[in-house]
């Protein structure tokens, strides 16, 4: 039986139209803006998994790769960037508690990136192998903030969503102030290469160095998919 292959771009848009007609959310407390002027002050928090208990899963050599290419060029961004290593399941409900209780009056933006395995639903593996859920355990406590209520709440996932080999991506947003980005569609392995770092958020940083101060993000992210599908097939 042949294998499914990833949607392409235009089929992946089609894809989220159906997505977000089911998705239940918080109610929307104003209009999305998906570009945060760029001299507003905004923060980013990397969670950042390389190694796992037990070796349970295998480390993933050459995310320090992606960490370098985010802080540089989140921090011309003038983006306060938080890094947390080898978060286990605790630390990262711990650490999005706090975030959940924090005061961003004077932040334009949240943006959290989160570098580990994973699974489909939008599950992502800890250090310490317990998964938690990207939408349950990270996106809805943010609404939770009264602070961040009108302000882009960016999600960027490089993690797989299932077993078959494969290269794409996909992103869901909604005007309900958030956008989920991943580095792969559902039922398929994310591409990361032990030496350069991921083609996901290595595109998105090169992205994000030539086109943040002329494009939105959502743009921006639409110029990342159509470079990640074309290079990860000239990879083969």
């Amino acid at each position: 039986m042949a294998l499914p292959r990833p949607p392409k771009f235009g089929e992946r848009r089609m894809m989220l139209r159906r997505q977000l007609s089911t998705e239940t959310l918080p109610e929307a407390s104003g209009e999305f803006k998906p570009t945060p002027t760029i001299s507003a002050p905004r923060l980013i928090y990397i969670f950042n998994h390389v190694t796992f208990k037990n070796d349970l899963h295998e480390p993933r050599v050459g995310s320090e790769k992606d960490v370098q290419a985010l802080r540089k060029t989140f921090e011309k961004l003038q983006c306060q960037i938080i890094e947390i290593k080898d978060p286990t399941l605790a630390a990262v409900k711990e650490k999005i508690s706090e975030i959940e209780r924090k005061n961003f009056e004077q932040q334009s933006a949240l943006i959290i990136v989160l570098l580990s395995h994973g699974g489909e639903n939008e599950m992502i593996v800890a250090s310490d192998n317990k998964e938690y859920s990207l939408h349950k355990d990270v996106l809805l406590p943010l609404f939770k903030n009264e602070t961040l209520k009108g302000k882009p709440k960016i999600l960027i996932a490089q993690a797989c969503k299932g077993e078959l080999e494969a290269d794409a991506t996909l992103m869901k947003h909604s005007p309900n102030e958030y956008v989920k980005c991943f580095s792969s569609t559902e039922g398929f392995k994310s591409y990361r290469r032990r030496s350069k770092g991921s083609l996901y958020i290595q595109t998105l940083c090169k992205c994000m160095d030539e086109l943040a101060t002329e494009k939105d993000f959502l743009s921006i992210m639409d110029e990342v998919n159509l470079k990640v599908d074309k290079d990860s097939s000239a990879e083969g």
